[in-house]
């Protein structure tokens, strides 16, 4: 989920990263991994702060999953590069239940004799502890022909689903093509409830129009 209070939570989970490099001790190597659907693996740990900044600021959200578990695992094996003893994670997140996989083992990472150890591992909420957030979402969408209405006319049925715990109200909803806004209006959804909205799109690049 993306926001909480109105305040994109990855504008939020940016910060507390941003936060936690300022928090290393000049000493102190560091490597950021962006936890994606695909992640890459981190760069070694280093002492370049500037670079680590820049991979906080390019990062950039998506509609993807995340395994954070995968993704702890990887930030795990680019520690075992640091010569120092003392290993520490940090994970900067919304703290979703659906983006760990709770069966796997915490990561560990090899110790000065080669046994595996585990690191100190920092939590960071960007949630703020919020167990609901206000999130809402497109959750369905269908396309057909509206012949009815003229030749190259598509009708877009879109479902938006309102995960938070108040009602939200005159949330706007949209067809575009491009940079063209070709119909709007605006939604109530109660609290936990959804709301099925029907919009014509007619274009020669109707297969490109969508809602939101």
């Amino acid at each position: 989920m993306r926001w909480s209070d109105g305040t994109p939570l990855f504008e939020r989970a940016r910060d507390e990263a941003r936060d936690a490099l300022k928090d290393l001790l000049p000493e102190e190597p560091a490597t950021v991994l962006v936890c994606t659907q695909s992640p890459a693996a981190p760069p070694p740990p280093g002492f370049d702060r500037g670079r680590l900044r820049s991979l906080v600021d390019e990062a950039k959200a998506t509609h993807g999953t995340a395994d954070l578990s995968r993704c702890l695992d990887m930030a795990a094996r680019a520690l075992e590069e640091n010569p120092m003893p003392a290993k520490r994670l940090v994970l900067v997140s919304d703290m979703t239940a659906a983006a760990f996989r709770l069966e796997a083992p915490p990561p560990t990472v090899k110790g000065p004799t080669g046994a595996p150890v585990k690191p100190e591992v920092v939590l960071r909420d960007a949630a703020e502890g919020h167990e609901v957030l206000n999130n809402r979402a497109i959750v369905d969408l269908k396309v057909e022909p509206a012949l009815q209405a003229g030749p190259r006319t598509f009708q877009f049925t879109f479902t938006v689903r309102n995960f938070g715990a108040e009602p939200v109200k005159d949330l706007e909803a949209a067809v575009r093509v491009g940079e063209s806004t070709l119909a709007k209006g605006f939604v109530d959804i109660p609290r936990a409830a959804r709301r099925r909205r029907r919009s014509p799109c007619a274009s020669r690049r109707a297969a490109r129009c969508w809602g939101r």
